[in-house]
């Protein structure tokens, strides 16, 4: 009895053995089914990311943080820099001219906000452009890298300074026949005006009191046709310079619309540029009109200030502010940054605490490091 229940033992621990390893085979057989599964995911996922990052239009590199060199760049981007810029340090892979901009990039000192914003970059000699340029920060484990995204707009903004070019012309052309034009036949009309009342005798005539509100019009038109002649291209900026042209059109505000505008400009040292003036100029007659026009503004300031080594300009007011969807959308905002982006500075629309909105066109490291 005792002998038949060992062997019942021996044989129940036997088929419990077989049991257990059969159901070790068959957790085996799903887990290795499952990670070969996983497997094909993950080498396909690969597969995916390096065909979309190699075939990128946009110019892409991976850098790592520590060492700062480049381990992997897309075919983009080497045939931008050279086919052996992987393993180059990061700032050797632009040309000597551009690589303290570039640094700056790297370490996003010239990101403003989270914004891209534009460079202009040279990777060989004599090859300058414009890029959108996009950092991304990442870890695996505890290593730091770094994914650079950019986008070449060099023919954008060569159209973009065309488009400005001719809208300078145009404003030169409508200036010159309001004054040549429209503002000489006014002249003449005064001229027959008064060479009319001098035949008046009687001064005491109805008529002779009708043609000198006439005259006193047609001269109150001249010099309206002249300060929007003006204001619309100035023909000063040249011989006066910006300071001069901002006052007069401050004038033309404050006579026209009762605003009070108040021009507080203390250095002349970026403005000499014509280039720099001109399209300083029309950036504020923009935001003067838009505070006027839409923020209903009684006060407006327009002047410069530094911050750090960083040169401002700025056009602040007290009005009733502009929506974000306006900012965005805006044809005049949209132009006003083509001008600032010319001029390689920022440009920023931001609201005022109480009320209001300031303008303000930021030339970054003016000054230098100071």
């Amino acid at each position: 009895m005792s002998t038949f229940s060992y062997d019942n033992a021996i044989l129940a621990s036997l088929i419990l053995v077989i049991i257990l390893q059969i159901i070790m085979f068959f957790l085996f057989y799903r887990t290795s089914k499952k990670r070969k599964k996983n497997q094909i995911h993950i080498k396909k996922s690969v597969d995916i990311y390096t065909q979309a990052f190699n075939l990128s239009p946009a110019y892409m590199m991976i850098i790592e943080g520590e060492s700062g060199k480049i381990i992997d760049a897309n075919s983009c981007f080497m045939d931008l820099a050279g086919s052996d810029v992987v393993g180059k340090d990061i700032h050797k892979a632009v040309s000597v001219d551009s690589r303290t901009t570039f640094a700056s990039i790297i370490s996003g000192t010239h990101i403003l906000s989270g914004t891209p914003d534009e460079h202009e970059l040279s990777f060989t000699p004599g090859d300058s452009r414009t890029f959108i340029i996009r950092r991304v920060l990442f870890t695996v484990g505890e290593k730091a890298f770094m994914l650079l995204q950019m986008v070449d707009i060099s023919e954008k903004v060569i159209y973009r300074r065309r488009l400005l070019e001719l809208d300078q012309l145009e404003r030169k052309r409508i200036g010159q026949e309001l004054h040549d034009g429209l503002g000489q036949q006014l002249a003449g009309i005064l001229y027959l005006s008064e060479a009319l009342i001098m035949d008046y005798k009687d001064k005491t005539d109805p008529h002779y009191k009708d043609i000198k509100q006439v005259i006193s019009l047609i001269k109150g038109t001249i010099d309206d046709v002249r300060r929007i002649s003006r204001t619309y291209f100035p023909v000063k900026m040249k011989t006066e310079g910006l300071l001069f042209c901002v006052n007069d059109f401050a004038t033309y505000i404050r006579s026209v619309f009762g605003v009070n505008v108040q021009v507080s400009i203390k250095s002349n040292d970026l403005y000499e540029n014509m280039e720099t003036a001109m399209q300083l100029y029309y950036i504020t007659l923009e935001a003067v009109n838009n505070a006027v026009r839409h923020g209903k503004a009684g006060a407006i300031q327009i002047g410069d200030r530094v911050e750090n080594s960083d040169k401002i300009w700025y056009i602040r007011d007290n009005g009733s502010g502009i929506a974000d969807d306006h900012k965005k959308t805006g044809i005049g905002f949209e132009i006003m940054r083509y001008r600032a982006a010319l001029l390689k500075a920022q440009l920023v629309i931001d609201p005022v605490n109480g009320g209001g909105t300031e303008v303000v066109i930021r030339f970054n490291n003016f000054y230098g490091d100071e």
